[in-house]
C-alpha cells in the first residue's frame, strides 16, 4: 500500500508496483485478516481464503513478524491450522518460506472440471464430475464471505463419471438464498485435482 514504508523493511526487493493509495481509495492486506479471493482471467473463482490472527490462525503471523506459510500446498488453505509461522521473521516478500514439488495437476486448470445442475436451483443440485483412478472427494460449499458452510467425503471405488447431490436443506437449514462457491477436491494417486465454481441457491 506504502511503497516507501515497504522499501524500508524489504531493502532488497526490488519488483515492487506501488502505491495502491491509502483510506476507502486504497488497497492493501490488513494484518488483523482478510477475505481473498483469486479469479482467474475468465472471472472464474479459483481459489480463496479468509485468514485471521485468533487461534487455529497462528498468531505471530501479524504485522512486521513472520509470514504464513501454508504446511502443505495439498492441504485446505481456508482452515486456519493448516497454516504455520514462517521459520524466519520477514521472508515473503523477499525469498520463499520454502519449497514444495507439486504437479501441473495440483492447480485449478482447465484440464479437470465439474459440472452443476441445475445451477441455479431451489432443491438441490447434482456435482458432477470424471475421476481417472479411485479416489477420495471433497466437496466444501463456502459463503460469499468465505465460510465454510457445507462439506461432504466419498470415496470412489472405481475410475469413470461420479456425482455428488447438495441439498442446502439436509445440512443446514439456515442456509439463505444467494451466491455459494462449491469447491470440489479430487485425491487419487497421489495426485491433487482441484477447482472451484459458483452456484445459485434459491430457497
Amino acid at each position: 500500500k506504502n511503497q516507501l514504508k515497504f522499501n524500508q523493511v524489504y531493502s532488497s526487493v526490488e519488483n515492487v508496483i506501488g502505491d495502491f493509495g491509502v483510506g476507502l481509495n486504497g488497497f492493501g492486506l490488513s494484518s488483523q485478516g482478510e477475505l481473498i479471493r483469486l479469479y482467474n482471467l475468465k472471472g472464474d473463482l479459483i481459489d480463496l481464503v479468509d485468514y485471521g490472527i485468533t487461534d487455529p490462525w497462528p498468531n505471530l503471523a501479524n504485522g512486521t513478524g513472520p509470514s504464513l506459510q501454508l504446511i502443505d500446498p495439498g492441504l485446505d488453505n481456508n482452515i486456519g491450522s493448516n497454516w504455520i509461522s514462517s521459520p524466519v521473521d520477514l521472508f515473503t516478500p523477499g525469498g520463499p518460506n520454502s519449497e514444495s514439488e507439486i504437479s501441473e495437476s495440483d492447480l485449478d486448470d482447465d484440464q479437470f472440471d465439474f459440472t452443476i445442475y441445475p445451477n441455479p436451483f431451489n432443491h438441490q443440485t447434482t456435482i458432477q464430475f470424471k475421476t481417472e483412478v479411485p479416489s477420495m472427494v471433497k466437496l466444501q460449499v463456502y459463503s460469499v464471505m468465505g465460510i465454510i458452510v457445507d462439506a461432504i467425503t466419498i470415496n470412489t471405488s472405481e475410475p469413470g463419471v461420479n456425482q455428488v447431490i447438495w441439498n442446502p436443506s439436509n445440512h443446514n437449514a439456515f442456509l439463505t438464498s444467494g451466491i455459494y462457491f462449491i469447491r470440489l477436491e479430487v485425491i487419487g494417486n497421489h495426485t491433487l485435482q482441484q477447482k472451484t465454481k459458483q452456484v445459485f441457491y434459491i430457497k
